[in-house]
């Protein structure tokens, strides 16, 4: 009995597996698409939002920016967010520091200590979206980003900190 419901449940679910391919027509995806650098008009796009999230274990801080709003958020929970407009001398300035960083070579930056491995500091990313894609750090110790990046992450914080008060 077992033997005859297994083998009517493998044939019932070969059967959905091979209705779904020939439903869903499969596309090629175009692997040798590489990210480009953001250049300053696509900086200027509403559709961009550059996050910093550092955490550990038992913390939790994230600051995400665009050009309309600043979210600043120190707990797990999705309630304590507290949200605030996003002023047109910051937004201008987090522009001209993202001008001076190569983006597509944000994923390999090299992280200058490593003392969030063993909880020495919090595990910091910065991950910048623009029009749905999304560019992310190497995970970084909280308070020493790599150099790259390092006056962009610090506005990004003093941000967080300035609307906080």
């Amino acid at each position: 009995m077992k033997f005859l419901f297994s083998f009517l449940s493998l044939l019932i679910f070969n059967k959905e597996c091979d209705y779904e391919k020939k439903s869903y027509p499969v596309t090629s995806i175009n692997k040798t698409t590489q990210v480009q650098p953001v250049n300053s008009k696509i900086v200027q796009d509403s559709l961009m939002t550059i996050s910093y999230t550092a955490q550990t274990r038992g913390t939790y801080k994230s600051v995400t920016v665009s050009q309309q709003q600043v979210t600043v958020n120190n707990s797990r929970a999705k309630n304590p967010k507290m949200t605030f407009p996003c002023s047109k001398d910051d937004w201008n300035e987090i522009t001209r520091l993202l001008s001076n960083i190569d983006t597509s070579k944000l994923k390999d930056l090299k992280v200058p200590s490593t003392k969030s491995h063993y909880d020495g500091a919090l595990g910091a990313t910065l991950k910048l979206t623009v029009e749905g894609k999304e560019m992310s750090s190497p995970t970084f110790d909280h308070g020493n980003p790599p150099s790259e990046v390092a006056q962009l992450v610090n506005k990004l914080l003093s941000m967080g900190k300035m609307e906080q008060k």
